[in-house]
């Protein structure tokens, strides 16, 4: 009878732990799957408004830049640096905890590190383009007439590679893209060949198997059906080339190789990368959706959109959307996490990877808010 007593006992504790774990299990769940649709302003301050700023968005800060200087916020909306310039058309690009602010048609480039520390470069011709990494090397396309270009400076703005093509034989630049750790460039080329818009992509090692490359250059990809109109680095070695006829996959490793082709009918609204996704945000017929890939191809999710954003990308495990006043965030492997009327004029919008906090950038005001449940009850 003993026996009997404690193998019962047993079985009842056994079953008591398992549901107590399911139970765990369901909560978590229905925490991560959680659609929120009310917040609570965690912090506001007020900032000088500017309706020609232009926002940079990136990992840990988004960048107010205007024709007379720039201003970093992070997720807490404190100021990180403020720079003073005079520029008659700024051009910029952030990566990690580095941006690089340009004047496009003047000579005058800014990188600038996570604290603030700024390094100002004065460039041999006049500025088109700039993209920068996460070390603080700056790629800079330059235009001289008839002449094309492309400089790269370190974080310390020495010049570090010094390139020039022609117009008449490679074609007019398009777009480019520089290597997470400022490697490998990539640029597209739009050119005509007997009388047609022909394209082509070309890949640069700066790196010790470039050096065995004529120019570095250690592969070339030409098109004559498609225009590549944006390229973007997913990591160090994976090359995602987005044109009017889908998306091209390209391992860059050492050289170029294409992997793989994603064929897309429809419409293109825009494109977002990070180290382990791509996606793109389609419409086709009035109906708009997303799509994410892995960085081999792979289709992850398609998510339908219920309408046209203004902006979106991908933040972390999330595809964040926004316009002039509403924030939509979904997640990219469950359900959708928020949509909030925030009635504000939106400008940037700054994630917590994973989390419920988020900066809103506006023109008058950054504001600090957090994801609550339906109740007011704040979200674990």
């Amino acid at each position: 009878m003993k026996k009997r007593i404690k193998k019962i006992v047993t079985i009842i504790v056994i079953l008591l732990i398992l549901a107590a774990v399911v139970g765990v299990a369901v909560f978590i769940y229905k925490v991560r799957n959680r659609t929120y649709k009310a917040y609570t302003v965690k912090s506001s301050v007020d900032i000088k408004g500017n309706s020609n700023a232009s926002m940079l968005v990136g990992d840990n800060s988004i960048i107010k830049m205007t024709r007379d200087g720039a201003s970093a916020y992070n997720i807490n909306g404190s100021e990180v640096w403020n720079v003073s310039y005079e520029m008659n058309a700024p051009v910029g690009d952030v990566c990690g905890d580095y941006t690089a602010i340009a004047d496009v048609g003047g000579v005058t480039l800014y990188i600038i590190g996570k604290e603030g520390k700024i390094t100002k470069i004065a460039t041999d011709h006049a500025i088109s383009m700039v993209r920068t990494s996460s070390l603080g090397s700056t790629a800079v396309w330059m235009d001289n007439g008839s002449k094309d270009y492309i400089a790269i400076y370190d974080a310390s703005g020495n010049k570090a590679v010094d390139m020039m093509t022609a117009a008449a034989e490679d074609g007019l630049p398009v777009t480019m893209c520089l290597s997470d750790d400022g490697s490998k460039l990539v640029t597209s080329y739009a050119y005509f060949d007997n009388n047609q818009l022909r394209n082509k992509l070309t890949f640069y090692n700066f790196g010790e198997v470039g050096s065995n490359y004529v120019d570095r250059l250690v592969g070339l990809k030409k098109y004559e059906d498609r225009l590549v109109g944006d390229v973007k680095f997913c990591g160090d070695n994976r090359v995602v080339a987005f044109s009017d006829k889908g998306v091209s996959l390209f391992d860059m490793e050492e050289y170029e190789e294409e992997i793989k082709e994603l064929a897309i009918d429809d419409h293109i609204e825009a494109v977002s990368a990070s180290s382990d996704y791509f996606a793109l945000f389609t419409s086709a017929n009035g109906a708009y959706k997303a799509t994410v890939f892995d960085i081999n191809g792979k289709e992850v999710t398609v998510r339908n959109i219920s309408r046209d954003y203004d902006r979106f990308y991908i933040s972390g495990r999330d595809l964040v959307f926004f316009d002039d006043t509403e924030l939509f965030v979904t997640r990219i492997k469950g359900k959708d996490k928020a949509v909030l009327d925030l009635g504000m004029d939106i400008k940037g919008v700054l994630t917590q990877s994973g989390g419920k906090t988020f900066m809103i950038m506006g023109e008058k005001a950054v504001n600090v808010i957090e994801l609550v449940a339906e109740s007011g009850e704040k979200s674990e």
